[in-house]
């Protein structure tokens, strides 16, 4: 059996002509963790960031990386200890860290779940890191509780749109803003007020709100917060 695998890594930060294809050896795994052969793997914004150096000093990282934030696959081989999955297992999830962009990684079970039937692994690749960051920035300010108003900047995109249907999902009343040709789709994950940027101020319709997700970047946000001292007063600005 080949201890050799192919991976998509940089030796040094820059444009895209860092990125090289190159013969790095297998992992194995160890304790707690599942050897994954990746069918596909995400694209995030994290990949060309770390390419190109722009987050080296708050995110230190050995060179040279093997890029990828979330992946699908199958279970390939399983480390002492692992419980919750079998080699043959088909599986999804976020690295935590990077390392997707190769044919098999080493990761550690309590951040791998099976992937659905009727799922296909492209599109299953393409939700943890979007999925898992829209539920943690939703949830760290505190819990939400039924008839609690959010609002949502970039409800169309990735984590946006997540951020919806979690928030729907707990019963809050959630405005969110969205472009002209993304009002129905933000609109078919639940949102109660769908709020076109394109052709409205956002701070002139709404008021009284109790938790801000901002995925978009920007100021102003924090003027919305106003309401009774019972409601929650915290803003989370999210920057892809």
């Amino acid at each position: 059996m080949s201890t050799i695998q192919r991976a998509v890594l940089v030796r040094a930060y820059g444009g895209a002509a860092a990125v090289e294809v190159a013969d790095i050896e297998k992992p194995v795994p160890e304790q707690g963790e599942v050897l994954v052969r990746i069918s596909a793997a995400g694209v995030n914004g994290i990949d060309w960031k770390v390419r190109e150096g722009n987050v080296r000093n708050a995110f230190p990282l050995p060179l040279p990386i093997v890029l990828g934030a979330e992946l699908a696959g199958v279970v390939d081989a399983i480390g002492s200890g692992v419980s919750r999955f079998r080699v043959g297992d088909r599986v999804m999830g976020a690295m935590g860290g990077l390392g997707a962009y190769a044919e098999f990684v080493v990761v550690n079970e309590a951040t791998l779940s099976r992937t659905p039937e009727g799922l296909d692994d492209i599109h299953a690749a393409a939700i943890p890191v979007a999925a898992v960051s829209a539920w943690k920035s939703l949830y760290h300010a505190g819990s939400i509780n039924p008839g609690q108003r959010i609002l949502i900047h970039g409800a169309a995109g990735g984590l946006g749109g997540y951020a919806v249907q979690y928030a729907k999902r707990a019963a809050a009343e959630v405005f969110a803003t969205a472009a002209t040709n993304d009002l129905d789709y933000v609109r078919s994950l639940g949102t109660d007020h769908v709020i076109d940027y394109q052709s409205q101020r956002f701070e002139d319709v709404v008021r009284d709100i109790d938790l801000v997700l901002d995925y978009v970047g920007g100021g102003g946000a924090g003027s919305l917060m106003a309401g009774s001292g019972e409601k929650r007063r915290h803003c989370w600005h999210v920057i892809p």
